[in-house]
């Protein structure tokens, strides 16, 4: 099947999907008018296009995952016309609000590109980003329930730089 897309888009991209059954499915992407979020209710898709942080130019979705009907996370980034920072909305059952994490200090952008978590209180997001000297250093961000905060990372000896495009665990106490 094919979604239409919301009044006035002329494209529209979906690039990850997920889903709590088969009639609970949600699938994420971008197009001409912005974020895209496709939900499927086992009959019908419906678009959802939630809005981008005041000021910002355009926005994108590369990934979903959640917990829960009630409790979904899709990620992304996006720009306000000066730096590109990761973007992660959560999706609480009723609505989506975003989140914009802080990139570490001298970083001027940030990618989010895929999630994984053990549960709603303990979620990882990967990606990476670029300081000042335009070197790809991986990204990672942890979540607790209640704040996202960066984890550092270092490359292994002799790399210079390296990009998280994936995350998964077995367990809270296993993640990759």
């Amino acid at each position: 099947t094919t979604p239409s897309l919301p009044g006035g888009w002329t494209y529209g991209g979906i690039f990850n999907a997920w889903g709590s059954g088969a009639s609970d499915i949600y699938a994420a992407g971008n197009g001409s008018g912005g974020i895209l979020i496709y939900h499927y209710d086992g009959i019908s898709w419906t678009a959802v296009t939630p809005a981008l942080p005041a000021g910002w130019l355009y926005g994108y979705l590369w990934s979903l995952w959640g917990s829960g009907s009630s409790d979904i996370y899709a990620l992304g980034g996006g720009t306000d016309g000066g730096i590109e920072k990761p973007l992660i909305y959560h999706y609480d059952g009723v609505s989506w609000t975003y989140t914009v994490p802080a990139l570490p200090s001298g970083w001027n952008y940030g990618y989010l590109y895929r999630a994984w978590g053990s549960g709603a209180n303990d979620i990882y997001a990967a990606g990476y980003g670029y300081n000042d000297v335009w070197n790809a250093t991986p990204l990672l961000y942890h979540y607790d329930g209640i704040t996202w905060t960066e984890i550092a990372l270092s490359l292994p000896s002799g790399i210079s730089q390296g990009e998280l495009w994936g995350t998964w665990g077995s367990s809270i106490n296993n993640v990759y």
